[in-house]
């Protein structure tokens, strides 16, 4: 601004054929004298511009407040009101949704063209003040943060957290590094014949299933991607390996059968999903994962001998991510929602 009003007055003291001469000169003395005034005066009126709200061309003349987005800040609105507009900035880590006219998290805002954001303000285990953030070394777990608070978040068994979408998905439905969803299963499907037809060769279509090896409620499902994700049964239920569908525990299992917790470590479980200890029985050795696409009628007792004893689970499928396969159901046996 100072230079703004210094180039200003040496160009009227040009126009005026005034020579400045503070050493030798008494008249270019009194002309410096008289131009003080006038140069403290436009960098005052300059001063007062660059801290006003400034009026653009893109604000209609509205009595009433309303929200602009700017062209290239995802995180910089502008509320204009009568013709002028004031900038605004989101809180850190939230970007403006021009549809509601509110600052938002970014997996639920299209941004397009506007590709900035100022610059981050992190504190501890939160890159940004707000947002949700995956923990480093870690598939199922992230960080919801709130105004630069943390709160350590882990997603239900067999799902991982998707920060494009700030929600858990099936392993299968993200490209993480290091998260493939045999890498978090622990479990590689068998691989699916190459012909003109491969859905053919499996039972249901578009996938296999196979048995958990160490519990009954859970099983693998082997998509056509060749990729596995971790079904389950209504609690309640276990999973037949010859039918491939949930059944009462009864029809597969001895009456008399000791019942043991559900196989899934409780460390892993979300809280809604955690199972409960029904007695303290001992675990038989599980058998490897078998393709219900493939027992023998002279194979289900062998079966039967080697699967993890009944272990049943309560409680709410709040997430609805642990895949549900209702019995005697002649439609689709899985909810993917």
């Amino acid at each position: 601004m100072l230079i703004f009003a210094l180039q200003t007055a040496k160009k009227v003291l040009q126009r005026s054929s005034l020579t400045i001469n503070i050493n030798h000169s008494s008249v270019a003395s009194s002309a410096v004298n008289m131009w003080i005034p006038t140069l403290f005066a436009v960098t005052a009126f300059v001063g007062c511009i660059a801290g006003a709200a400034l009026p653009t061309p893109r604000c209609e003349l509205s009595l009433r407040p309303y929200m602009m987005e700017d062209d290239e800040f995802c995180d910089k609105y502008y509320v204009c009101l009568n013709g002028t507009a004031t900038e605004e900035f989101c809180d850190d880590g939230l970007v403006f949704d021009t549809t509601k006219d509110k600052c938002e998290l970014p997996h639920a805002v299209q941004c397009g063209d506007r590709k900035k954001q100022q610059n981050p303000r992190p504190t501890s285990n939160c890159p940004r003040r707000n947002g949700m953030f995956p923990v480093k070394g870690s598939c199922d777990k992230f960080y919801h943060c709130t105004d630069g608070q943390h709160t350590l978040i882990a997603c239900p068994p067999g799902v991982i957290f998707e920060p494009l979408v700030g929600a858990c998905v099936h392993a299968d439905q993200t490209n993480r590094p290091n998260c493939s969803a045999s890498q978090v299963l622990n479990f590689v499907c068998p691989h699916i014949g190459s012909g003109a037809n491969p859905s053919a060769s499996l039972r249901f279509g578009d996938h296999d299933r196979l048995a958990h090896p160490t519990s009954c409620r859970h099983f693998y499902m082997c998509l056509l991607t060749g990729m596995p994700r971790l079904g389950g049964c209504t609690y309640g239920l276990v999973f037949n390996p010859v039918s491939g569908r949930c059944d009462q525990p009864q029809n597969w299992y001895g009456e008399d059968d000791p019942i043991e917790e559900d196989g899934i470590p409780d460390a892993t479980v979300a809280p809604a999903l955690s199972s409960r200890r029904i007695n303290n029985s001992a675990v038989r050795t599980a058998a490897p994962a078998v393709s219900v696409a493939r027992v023998e009628p002279g194979e289900v007792a062998k079966l039967k001998a080697h699967q993890p004893m009944r272990r049943l689970s309560t409680g709410t499928n709040r997430f609805g991510l642990v895949q549900e396969d209702p019995i005697d159901s002649d439609k689709s046996d899985l909810d993917e929602e």
